[in-house]
Order: C-alpha cells, then structure tokens, then sequence
C-alpha cells in the first residue's frame, strides 16, 4: 500500500547511532515517495552574524552526515535549513511542503515524567500532517504495531480518524510483517453512578446494559475492520471494558508493542489545539514510538505564523 508522497525528516542532533534515516529512506522506497531532511536552529544573534556563512556549513554538514551511510542513491532526497523556533518552522515547512508524515527522532531531553521532549509533544499537538516520534533504535524493524480505534458512535469525527488509523497501521504492518494489534477500550455511562444502593437501579437491568454495550462495541468493530482484507497479515483485536489510557498502556507493556498509532483529539475545526487528556495519559508513559494523528477538520494555530 502506498500510504505516503512526501516525508519530512527532521534531524534531532542529541541522537546517536540512530537507525531511523535509514528507515525513513526504506518508508519512502517502499511508498514511493521523496523525502526531505532537515535541520533547525535558533537564527543567530547580531553579534554573530559574520558566523553565520560558516555556522548555515557546519549545519548542512550535520545533515549530510545524516546520509552519508544510508543508501538513497534511487531515492528523490532534499535538504533544507529552517531558522526560528523549531517546532513552529517544522510545521510551517508541512504547511507549505505539503507533507504527508513527519519523522524524527524522540527528543534527547525528554521532559521530566515523559518519554517525549517539548518539541514532541507540541509536533503532535499542532503538526497537520501525521507525526511519527521514535523511541528507540529500531524504526521500521517492529514486530509489535498497537492501533487504538474509537468506535463510539457518539463521536462524529470517529468514522474518518479510526480510517485513517488502521490505513496506517495496516500499511506499516504489510512492510514490516509485523503482528498488529487493534484495541478498542469502552465503558458504560455512570456506572458507578448505578451502582450506588442510593439510585436504587436493579443489578440485572445494569448486567444487561454492560452486555448489550459489549455486543454493540463488538459488532462496530467487526464493521470498521470489514473495510480491509486482513487474510495476509497476523492481527488479534482487543475490546475490552476499560479506560483507553489503561487498556492501551497494560496492552502495550504486555505485547511489547514498538509502535502506538493513535488519534491525539480533543477539539478541532477551531484555530488550536489541545491534545486529549487521553492521548497525554499515555504519550506520557509508553516506552515504545508513536504515530499520532488527527482528523482532517483539525486547525493548526501556525496556520497564521506562515508567510
């Protein structure tokens, strides 16, 4: 399947010994797509300028020495320097790139109580296109792909992101052949609150509810899966009565998932962003990569910084 036109890889300087060029390279092979690499920098002060010719050198070098052990010889392969702050000029260059998945490397200087550093987080808060960090040494040698699905029918922009979700996930696992896991995690509205003696609600009424909920989860599933012939690749479904963020994380420890795709949605169709409770819960304690994206009536509010 080819999933992707463009890629955008952005250099993490803290990185070393990252296999992650070479696999952004290998993506854009299998997709046939171009990739461009980049590196972003704080504009120089004016004391430094007479630098500057020598500094815009030394960060190209840093580039080129990206590529200088991958093999991109049947590649289309760019190169770019963006000056500003980093996260804004990243997805400024989407924007007028027109990307459609950004790479990089998981910040060397991962924020106290996360695995993500703040240029991370604010890329897959605000970045348009898919955002895929990754958290280890091994990006495209995975055996283990969690895909998180959200069928709750109440939800409008579900339908489209669980599409794009499996779309993903799917095409990851094909090129990897790896085992895919898709979970859905659901509940019955206050519960707890009818389980209170006070409410005086029968048991048995609750019991069938809790079921027909199951069923119906069930069922839904089943639909959104139909959409895709899963005959070639190893894949288990998990649909469990459970917290997103618990079920997610107790899956992903268990199965030693090396990739979560996943939605991060809490408002969109708005100028802003502001990633769900949900998806920080557990972008703050996976240990694995993640690729987040978003539906597309999202806004970025860097809409407004492009010139």
């Amino acid at each position: 399947m080819r999933r992707f036109k463009k890629i955008l890889f952005v250099n993490e300087p803290g990185t070393v010994n990252s296999t992650t060029p070479q696999a952004a390279i290998d993506l854009a092979r299998a997709n046939g797509a171009s990739v461009t690499f980049c590196d972003v920098a704080q504009e120089l002060p004016r004391s430094l300028t007479n630098l500057e010719k020598t500094f815009k050198k030394l960060r190209m070098d840093r580039i080129q020495d990206l590529l200088k052990d991958v093999d991109h010889s049947d590649i289309s392969v760019d190169m770019k320097l963006l000056e500003g702050t980093a996260f804004i000029e990243i997805i400024r260059e989407v924007q007028i790139g027109r990307y459609d998945l950004l790479i990089k490397d998981v910040e060397a200087d991962g924020r106290l109580g996360s695995r993500f550093g703040s240029i991370d987080l604010h890329l897959m808060r605000k970045c348009p296109c898919p955002v895929w960090i990754a958290n280890s040494e091994t990006l495209g040698e995975y055996q283990s792909i969690l895909a998180a699905v959200d069928v709750d029918p109440t939800v409008a922009a579900n339908p489209e992101l669980n599409k794009l979700i499996l779309d993903l996930a799917i095409s990851l696992v094909q090129e990897s052949s790896s085992k895919l896991h898709i979970v859905h995690a659901w509940s019955v509205v206050h519960e707890s609150l009818l389980r209170d003696r006070r409410m005086n609600f029968e048991t048995d009424k609750l019991e069938d509810t809790i079921e027909q909920t199951r069923r119906t989860r069930v069922n839904l599933v089943d639909e959104l899966l139909g959409q895709w012939d899963l005959s070639s690749i190893d894949y288990e479904t998990h649909i469990e009565k459970d917290s997103a963020s618990n079920l997610i994380l107790s899956l992903a420890a268990k199965h030693h998932v090396d990739l979560v795709v996943m939605g991060t949605v809490a408002r969109t169709g708005i100028a802003g962003f502001f990633i769900g409770n949900t998806a920080e819960k557990i972008l703050n304690n996976i240990e694995c990569s993640a690729l987040t994206v978003k539906p597309s009536g999202f806004n970025t509010p860097i809409n407004q910084f492009v010139y």
